[in-house]
């Protein structure tokens, strides 16, 4: 070794990161339903007036939602929605897999940028916390149902045999594999003979009266993407209107301007009686909201609870 580089990235919890968008629309006027499956879209000629919206929770009960402008945001699942519609089919989604395995088996202090022995691509090797270490991901062409996508053999392999050739002493195997995940990246179909790892990352927008689909994108960039694809409907719509997400907060970053402020959230959780991981995780996984989940567990023994003694989640959440 001659020499190192090390640069900084960000770190999200994209469920709660989801949920908090969720929770803002709600704050704005939108109805939110969860279990839902889009039916058959409602038409007028060539133009989407709407859909029949499926209720997953009660098989055959459905309802008819009349629109003027309809978005199929529905990543990996766009192309299913875009059928309805009679559109062709626009995406070519890779695999992206982790695996997780136990820090004491893999210690590492630091994000590590490895490539992979077998074709160069990037692989990183991340502390999880929680004495887990992270390594991912791989990227292929996936051609299932979106719904079944899984880690497997070969994306296993892949992955421990990167990490063996940057961590020889480790020695990993199949059996050191604690947990997987796997996600769809629903990218945008490449011209042939572009591989998996060099199909563009970008997003587009397509549109017909009253239907729009984004596809393609990345998680960084999703408030840019969401502000044109809104835009977009609202010219369909004839409505001007300043758009205000670069200045709007998700709810749990109200009053928080800095790190400084994120950190004092935590210390009030320890005076009402929780732990000082448990109070440290619902200050991250909160914010400004993390007193309210707090009280529930203060308010109800129950909820107090942990759900995993290894873990700091509890019940309250």
């Amino acid at each position: 070794l001659t020499g190192a580089i090390q640069y900084y990235d960000c770190l999200t919890d994209d469920a709660r990161l989801t949920l908090e968008n969720v929770l803002d629309a709600r704050a704005l006027g939108a109805v939110v339903v969860n279990h839902a499956r889009a039916g058959k879209l409602l038409k007028d000629g060539d133009r989407v007036k709407g859909l029949v919206v499926e209720d997953e929770l009660s098989p055959g009960r459905s309802v008819q939602l009349r629109a003027k402008v309809v978005v199929n945001a529905t990543g990996p699942w766009s192309d299913e929605v875009r059928a309805l519609a009679g559109e062709v089919q626009i995406l070519k989604p890779t695999k992206g897999v982790h695996i997780v395995v136990d820090a004491a088996r893999l210690p590492v202090r630091n994000a590590l940028m490895m490539a992979s022995p077998r074709d160069k691509r990037v692989v990183f090797c991340i502390p999880w916390g929680l004495g887990r270490t992270v390594i991912g991901t791989t990227d292929t062409f996936y051609d299932g149902k979106a719904d079944h996508a899984h880690a497997d053999r070969a994306d296993a392999d892949y992955l421990l045999e990167t990490a063996n050739q940057y961590f020889p002493q480790a020695k990993l195997t199949l059996a050191d594999i604690l947990a997987t995940w796997t996600g769809l990246r629903p990218l945008l179909k490449p011209p042939e003979g572009v591989g998996a790892y060099q199909t563009s990352r970008e997003h587009m927008i397509f549109e017909r009266p009253g239907f729009l689909t984004i596809a393609g994108g990345k998680l960084t960039t999703y408030r840019r993407i969401a502000m044109e694809v809104v835009d977009q409907a609202l010219e369909q719509l004839g409505v001007k209107a300043p758009c205000t997400t670069g200045s709007r907060d998700l709810p749990g970053a109200v009053g928080l301007d800095s790190d400084a402020q994120l950190d004092a959230v935590a210390a009030p959780l320890e005076q009402l009686g929780l732990t000082r991981a448990q109070a440290e995780h619902l200050a991250l996984a909160f914010g400004a909201r993390a007193k309210a989940v707090a009280q529930r567990a203060v308010d109800d023994p129950t909820a107090k609870a942990p759900v995993d003694p290894e873990l700091p989640y509890l019940y309250a959440q």
